[in-house]
């Protein structure tokens, strides 16, 4: 049986959902993020929790949310009807406080829905009326992330949509990533020696780019368990990120890629009144 509880850390509410072998943790006010995932007894993410509680600095572990941009703008700024607006890298979703709509508890499961809408923060950085929920599902199969995204203005609204997992991998030389793409590319000198992803450069940064399938198979991150990274076909990029000397690979799926917002490259758009749904997902199998 699943069950849902509730306690308050440095002001913030961590909320857990759990039938005591698997157990999800989100915190709607520090950007709707997931801050915890268990699946099978095993500790699946990186949280860095002196990040997590204080908002002068950048999260490090999780799943923070990307939106309505992935990775940065040049110069910071885009143009959109002749006027410039400015927004730090990967939106402004994970800095905001998402409202919670629904929680849910049964047998088979237990969900969290969250909503995001615009406001005159928001509207500043991105001219658009929207709604965004994300509703949270942990079962059996693992972790579900589904997102509607609703278009409440009167013109088009473009829009990136991204998810920057933190998996945990306390010996990255174990570790591998299976992603199938016709292109991989090091962004940062030094990611890839010999045909080989090099953990032991300061800084990875590996833009996976024309996916051949849905599914990233991550091995080496905990004993016992292969881990599945699934994604809508909207999701055309991964990236794959980590720091040396920290336990974590981030493999985050993007809509499209950085800049886009100015190049119009993947860039998709919903029309008025409309809603585009996603769905991206994490499970663990036993090897």
């Amino acid at each position: 049986m699943y069950n849902h509880s509730k306690k308050i850390i440095e002001g913030y509410d961590v909320h857990t959902l759990s039938d005591g072998n698997s157990q999800l943790q989100v915190v709607p006010q520090r950007g709707g993020m997931v801050s915890g995932l268990i699946l099978d007894g095993s500790q699946i993410l990186y949280m860095d929790g002196g990040t997590l509680y204080d908002t002068s600095k950048n999260i490090r572990g999780g799943i923070p949310i990307l939106f309505p941009i992935c990775g940065g703008l040049t110069d910071g700024a885009y143009t959109m009807d002749g006027k410039t607006y400015h927004m730090k890298q990967h939106g402004f979703a994970r800095d905001h406080s998402w409202d919670i709509e629904d929680i849910t508890a049964n047998e088979n499961d237990a969900s969290m829905t969250i909503a995001l809408h615009d406001d005159p923060d928001t509207y500043g950085e991105y001219p658009f009326h929207f709604d965004i929920r994300i509703k949270y599902t942990i079962g059996k199969g693992g972790l579900a992330i589904d997102t509607g995204i609703a278009n409440k203005d009167d013109r088009p609204m473009p829009f990136c949509l991204g998810f920057h997992p933190y998996f945990k991998v306390s010996d990255k030389s174990r570790f591998s990533a299976d992603i199938h793409a016709e292109k991989r590319i090091s962004t940062i000198p030094g990611g890839i020696v010999d045909g080989k992803i090099n953990y032991d450069a300061d800084e990875v940064n590996i833009s996976y780019r024309e996916l051949k399938d849905n599914i990233c198979r991550l091995s080496g991150a905990q004993t016992g368990l292969h881990v599945e990274l699934g994604f809508d076909g909207i999701f055309k990029y991964v990236t794959l990120w980590s720091l040396k000397g920290r336990d974590f690979v981030c493999v985050e799926p993007w809509t499209a890629y950085a800049d886009s917002m100015n190049t119009q490259k993947d860039l998709h758009v919903i029309e008025p009144g409309t809603c585009h749904n996603s769905r991206i997902s994490i499970c663990a199998n036993k090897i």
